[in-house]
């Protein structure tokens, strides 16, 4: 009887559990799926020509611009964190001053870190007025248990993150993107190209709901199991000899 009501306490919790765990990752796998889509459609079409801050917002995520101005070369961050192949580094975030005064940022790419933390990358200047190509990318604001302190006497800065209010506050720009600009892959001011719409597949998140259903699907039958059981015992004929 204690073995029986053990198994229903813990069916009480795991089947919600199980339940909403896999149909969790369903919905992920339905989210993937419709970036993918959006990424797909957008980046082989025609770059739209930017020559405000105010067109960008206007824009798709993943949307293929042009535009031209020059990069600021003594104000950058380094967003850390950022891993390939097994080796840690930055990604090149650099404020970019349109032709018309307004500031964006760009995303040059992944240079590699230092022999220590102390060592950062050197990015060389450029002085010229650049024409540039690349795609808007809407970054997700994920958990970090450090928060980012900026100000704006020092330079280059780390950042955890891509919280863009608070990178555009730091460069007192009076407007306010909820985007960047990763550079194509082709482009001679690009380091190394390692933008990733996603960082799990659809089909992974699928996998992981089948796992989830499959475990429900384990604690039902243990739990069939040890009604049945109990049942029978409980109705169990009783034979008397004469």
């Amino acid at each position: 009887m204690k073995y029986f009501i053990r198994i229903a306490l813990l069916s009480v919790v795991t089947i919600p559990l199980f339940t909403y765990l896999g149909f969790w990752q369903l919905g992920r796998a339905e989210e993937k799926q419709v970036i993918l889509n959006s990424y797909n459609l957008l980046k082989n079409s025609e770059p739209v020509t930017i020559h405000s801050a105010e067109q960008i917002t206007s824009l798709a995520n993943y949307q293929p611009i042009s535009l031209s101005g020059r990069f600021d070369n003594q104000r950058f961050f380094l967003l850390d964190n950022q891993v390939i192949n097994g080796y840690a580094g930055y990604d090149i975030i650099m404020p970019f001053h349109l032709n018309n005064g307004d500031t964006v940022l760009i995303n040059r790419g992944w240079v590699p870190q230092g022999i220590s933390r102390t060592q950062l990358p050197k990015v060389d200047p450029i002085y010229t007025n650049v024409t540039l190509q690349g795609i808007l990318y809407q970054p997700s604001n994920h958990f970090t248990l450090k928060q980012d302190i900026l100000t704006n006497n020092v330079w280059p800065q780390i950042i955890q993150r891509l919280n863009l209010a608070q990178l555009y506050s730091t460069l007192a720009s009076p407007n306010v993107l909820n985007t960047v600009i990763v550079l194509s892959a082709n482009s001679n001011y690009t380091f190394t190209y390692h933008l990733k719409p996603i960082n799990m597949s659809p089909e992974k998140h699928t996998a992981y709901a089948v796992q989830w259903f499959a475990l429900l699907c384990l604690m039902l039958v243990m739990l069939l199991v040890i009604v049945i059981h109990a049942y029978r015992n409980k109705y169990k004929p009783e034979f008397t000899s004469k």
